[in-house]
């Protein structure tokens, strides 16, 4: 059984901490109501996105929950100690108060609702669902600590979609911190169809809304619905919530029939460009000069209904061409502006994680067209780059193609 603790004197009394409590319960009215709307104007990018007025009020109407949850729905855990809202812990605590003022449990933290649903209310811990519509879940995310000082860190949420097929199929949801208690909360909402179904995350739609500006909502990466997760917080995504700030974060699923997995691969190449020179545009193929530098472009694209983890990205170089060490790059939702990768990309290849429906991957090298008496043959010679992704469904391949000329005296 839950340990409920009771009301105790050492609740903060000064104004200042009543106006921050007080302002918190009214984002999170406004939050708790606020994700319906939402993804209508949210949902297609990977990054911070400040919307209008206007996006925001209707956002915030569909979001909002016009009815405290009354009892505690499927899939919550793990059993922890629980509090009353006037008897607030010191240590960074997630979703363990019983009585929110305008919520209810924040053990009961993940609720769905129909997309289509532009108006108030409607979330549900159990929802009747049909194939070809898309349905938001959303999960509270609160640190419960009085104290604002004592931040959760490295603070995630995780989603979790079946991939299975089935009439009743439930999405998981869990908030994790490296120093909060309990380290990791979850719940869940059950999806319920007619006949069998499968259920995909739409990729994009995943947001987080807080009380840092109720104009703003911050995109969070796909990533979310990985095993990474995607990091949180107050006014940037750094993963630290201070004690007594609550959110909510919001993805979209779609529901469909039976789901197949599903990726693509290219590879392009290019000049390198030389002293900020932006015109070497990408091609499967080009004409470069031994002694040029060339760019090679793996590109990964999630083109199934299912998550693609564990994929691993080889570039293989031809004996024409010499790998500039320290020059591979990652670019995705996680890692907008790049972040340096191991030089085992032409080699064995390497981990460059896992992607959701609809996610994508860039993959960057530079390499240096070897001199004329380092190439193959004498005349024309063409050096065929190999681009590969292994994942967990299977292996993908694509090429593309340098030419260059040996005149051989």
């Amino acid at each position: 059984m839950d340990q409920e603790r009771s009301a105790s004197p050492n609740v903060p009394s000064s104004s200042r901490a009543h106006v921050r409590r007080a302002i918190r319960w009214l984002v999170l009215t406004v939050l708790g109501a606020a994700i319906g709307v939402q993804i209508t104007a949210l949902l297609t990018t990977g990054s911070e996105d400040e919307r209008s007025s206007n996006e925001a009020d209707a956002l915030r109407e569909q979001l909002q929950t016009t009815t405290t949850p009354k009892a505690l729905g499927p899939g919550w855990g793990p059993e922890r100690t629980v509090y009353r809202d006037n008897a607030r812990p010191a240590e960074p605590t997630l979703n363990s108060v019983v009585d929110l003022p305008h919520y209810g449990d924040e053990r009961n933290g993940a609720l769905a609702k129909d997309a289509a649903r532009k108006t108030a209310g409607g979330f549900a811990d159990t929802v009747r669902v049909q194939p070809g519509r898309e349905y938001l879940v959303r999960m509270l995310v609160a640190n419960d600590s009085r104290r604002r000082s004592a931040s959760s860190t490295g603070t995630r949420v995780r989603a979790s979609v079946p991939a299975d097929t089935g009439r009743f199929q439930e999405v998981g949801v869990s908030v994790f911190s490296d120093n909060a208690r309990p380290a990791l909360v979850h719940d869940s909402v059950i999806l319920v169809g007619a006949v069998p179904i499968n259920v995909a995350y739409v990729g994009g739609s995943a947001s987080f809304f807080n009380g840092a500006n109720l104009s703003r909502a911050f995109g969070l990466p796909d990533s979310m619905v990985t095993s990474t997760g995607a990091l949180v917080g107050e006014t940037r995504m750094d993963g630290i919530v201070p004690g007594g700030l609550g959110g909510l974060a919001v993805f979209r699923v779609k529901v469909y029939g039976p789901l197949q997995a599903g990726f693509t691969v290219d590879a392009d190449v290019r000049r390198h460009p030389i002293g900020g020179d932006k015109r070497s545009r990408w091609s499967a193929s080009l004409r470069a000069a031994p002694g040029d530098l060339v760019d090679i472009l793996l590109t990964f694209r999630n083109t199934g209904h299912v998550p693609d983890e564990n994929v691993v990205a080889r570039i293989g170089l031809p004996s024409g061409l010499t790998y500039v060490p320290g020059s591979t790059t990652l670019t995705n939702t996680t890692n907008p502006r790049g972040r340096r990768q191991p030089d085992s990309v032409t080699g064995a290849g390497t981990n460059i994680g896992g992607y959701a429906p609809s996610g994508a991957a860039y993959v960057r090298l530079t390499a240096r067209v070897r001199n004329s008496t380092n190439l193959p043959f004498c005349g024309n010679n063409s050096l065929g780059v190999a681009a590969s992704v292994n994942t967990d469904h299977g292996q993908q391949h694509a090429s593309a193609v340098i030419n260059t000329r040996n005149d051989c005296e």
